[in-house]
């Protein structure tokens, strides 16, 4: 199995950040989940546990309302119960904060992508955030179970908007695979909006971003309007 470094993207060009070069080739080991969460939710996630690298984006790469995010792909009809995000961090984590998201499906040039957001869940404290290699995993409960069909997404954005990264998202190489995605900001060399991780951070089969969730079916979906629809309503957080 090849080993690789820890990649991290600056402003413009893909690059070995000088602050990770000391780090030399690891796998991440994954620690016992020992948080809070739904525990009573299957764990639904594309990984296979092991990761061989960890991405992120800093400085210009991290903009509102959530340039910078990352997201994984999943099938429903789920309730989904908790969010669940697999994370490293090379000491520099200061205590920023995580937006979480579910986003439904759009289709485009034949490819999937996240569409509107359908919940956010805004300023989640992480707590304490493993040291690389070894990789830290976050439950984060959702207040009420949302729904979620056909296919959608889920993913993480960092609060750390014009300044060093907190953390980095885990990233299994050459697992099963997933379907990685990560919403790149305008403006610094890479065509904008959701892309695949592997277009600025070379192969990747999945990323350590997941949720909890139990199946449900579709005569139970309530016709209710989804929350968080608007872009504007988004971006109003953010001013």
């Amino acid at each position: 199995m090849r080993q690789l470094l820890l990649i991290a993207l600056c402003c413009a060009s893909v690059a070995v950040a000088d602050d990770l070069a000391t780090t030399g080739n690891a796998v991440g080991v994954l620690a016992p989940q020992d948080g809070p969460g739904a525990s009573s939710c299957p764990l639904m996630i594309n990984s296979d546990g092991s990761y061989e690298n960890a991405v992120t984006w800093k400085t210009g790469g991290q903009q509102p309302p959530y340039y910078g995010a990352f997201a994984e792909c999943y099938l429903g009809p789920k309730a989904v119960c908790a969010f669940v995000a697999d994370l490293t961090q090379i000491g520099n984590y200061t205590g920023q904060q995580a937006d979480f998201y579910l986003w439904s499906n759009v289709r485009e040039l034949n490819q999937d992508t996240p569409g509107g957001v359908v919940y956010m869940q805004p300023n989640v404290n992480l707590g304490a955030i493993a040291l690389w290699p070894n990789i830290s995993r976050h439950v984060v409960d959702l207040p009420n179970p949302v729904e979620m069909e056909g296919r959608w997404w889920t993913g993480i954005w960092g609060h750390w908007v014009g300044a060093s990264n907190g953390w980095f998202v885990a990233a299994d190489v050459d697992g099963f695979g997933g379907c990685p995605m990560n919403n790149i900001a305008p403006g610094i060399g890479y065509p904008s909006g959701w892309q695949s991780t592997s277009l600025a951070f070379g192969p990747m089969g999945a990323l350590g971003i997941g949720v909890q969730g139990q199946t449900i079916s579709t005569s139970d979906v309530p016709e209710a309007p989804i929350r968080l629809t608007s872009f504007g309503k988004v971006k109003a957080l953010y001013r």
